[in-house]
């Protein structure tokens, strides 16, 4: 059900691309069970130790950067088609990709006005900006923060079900409740009787 949710949400999220036209979304994470980005269970939906990228392109491509020795965690096991491995720098797979997809922008996780875009640690931004100096990608930058939201506020069919679900099984419990329900009934005894 997870990852069914979690393909749902990036096919939302290729959507949100187009609607903005916004060329790439990248979300940089490392150690992320330590300093969890909050989209990372939205589009992700597991861990990463090594620094790593998941991107996602308004053409509908997704790829993921990884360590090498996490790459099997994402293959065939994430929503990103591509998974590309790397042993000692994530910098040159990263400037490979840049420059076969030359995007005109490029949407990251930080935001000044939303902790929800905001996963992007000060320290890696700035080895990230060192990667990229001077290939001009690092100048490309914007907050994804309007991805984000949008991506939040929607609801894929998966989860509209599971809500739906909820919502049903709440109403069958309410119109039990009111069946018995009666002035001066003390609360206590409806929570044992239930």
């Amino acid at each position: 059900m997870k990852n069914k949710i979690t393909l749902e949400k990036i096919q939302q999220a290729i959507g949100i691309l187009k609607e903005k036209d916004i060329d790439m979304w990248i979300t940089f994470v490392r150690e992320s069970s330590i300093m969890t980005d909050p989209v990372m269970e939205i589009i992700i939906g597991r861990n990463s130790t090594w620094e790593s990228a998941f991107i996602i392109c308004k053409d509908g491509d997704t790829t993921a950067i990884v360590g090498e020795m996490e790459k099997e965690n994402f293959e065939g096991k994430s929503g990103f088609k591509n998974v590309t491995g790397y042993v000692k720098s994530f910098s040159p797979p990263l400037l490979d990709y840049l420059k076969k997809k030359n995007p005109k922008n490029i949407a990251i996780n930080y935001s000044q006005n939303s902790v929800l875009a905001d996963g992007l640690a000060h320290g890696f931004y700035t080895k990230i900006l060192d990667y990229l100096k001077g290939s001009g990608f690092e100048n490309k930058f914007i907050s994804a923060e309007e991805i984000i939201s949008a991506l939040k506020g929607r609801k894929s069919p998966t989860e509209i079900s599971i809500m739906t679900e909820a919502v049903n099984k709440t109403l069958e419990i309410f119109n039990q409740v009111t069946g018995f329900i009666k002035p001066g009934k003390k609360l206590l005894l409806l929570l044992i009787l239930y």
